[in-house]
């Protein structure tokens, strides 16, 4: 086998992988999907009034996409 060929195929391979690993990539980023780990983190609020807030609704921060409700829980203590 002439060395050069080897080495061109081998260029070409490593592209060619190098090409499905971006595209596979780039297809979980843009469906919004983690494969490891999750990103960002977990915040939690008290509120007097949660009219119409439920477990999975969209939480928008300055106009963007800022994560979703994972749980809602109540708080019955008096005097507050």
């Amino acid at each position: 086998m002439n060395p050069k060929k080897f080495d061109f195929e081998l260029t070409v391979g490593l592209f060619i992988i190098a090409g499905i690993i971006s595209l596979g990539y780039l297809s979980i980023k843009l469906g919004k999907m983690e494969v490891v780990g999750e990103k960002g983190y977990e915040v939690y609020a008290l509120f007097s009034n949660t009219g119409g807030l439920r477990v999975g609704s969209s939480i928008k921060i300055a106009g963007g996409d800022g994560g979703c409700v994972k749980n809602v829980t109540l708080d019955n203590h008096e005097g507050r």
